[in-house]
Parts: C-alpha cells; structure tokens; sequence
C-alpha cells in the first residue's frame, strides 16, 4: 500500500481531497498488481456506452368545484350502499306515487 502523507490541513476541503488522493492512489497500486481492472477497464472504454437522465415534471391545475360536487354525495351514496332495500323501498314508492290518479274531493 502507498504511504499516508501527513500535512497539516486548514479545512474540511482539504481532508476531503487527501482522502480522494489516497483512494486513488490504493486504486492505482491494485491496478498493478492485477490483471483484470486493466481488462475491465479497457472492456468498459472500448464500448459504445450512452447514458442519459430524463427527468419531466408537469404540473397541472384543475377546477376543484366537481371534486366538491361529489363528496357532498358521499353521505347519500354511503347510505344508498349500507342499506340498498330502503332506497329501492324509497324508489317504489316514489313509483306508486307518481302513478295515482287525481282525485278531487270536492263536487
């Protein structure tokens, strides 16, 4: 392994590229001694290689008022949904209503 230089730093910038030049510099000494990171290496850059990053946003503002619309039904629909014999009660009735005769009472 290569050898850690030791130099006084003034700040974080400076410890972070220390590091980075150590790390490359372990990477390089195990380049050396094997073969394959040359292999993969010279693999990876003889090739046709595209890589690209496709990021879309949208946004979209719709009218609200229908969205409102539909959950004042909800406690209609949530009853209909409980107990569907009373609303088909309730439509019979409303049948039977609306097919009786006028009567007047008065002669």
């Amino acid at each position: 392994m290569s050898e850690v230089k030791k130099v006084q730093r003034k700040n974080k910038v400076d410890d972070v590229e220390a590091f980075y030049e150590e790390l490359f510099l372990c990477f390089d000494d195990i380049k050396k001694s094997n073969d394959f990171p040359i292999l993969f290496e010279k693999a990876l850059l003889s090739g046709k290689n595209t890589v690209y990053q496709k990021d879309i946003k949208e946004t979209k503002k719709f009218d609200e008022t229908w969205i409102k619309t539909i959950e004042s039904y909800f406690p209609s629909i949530d009853k209909i949904t409980k107990n569907p014999k009373t609303a088909l009660m309730y439509d019979s009735y409303k049948e039977m209503i609306t097919n009786v005769k006028q009567v007047s009472i008065w002669k």
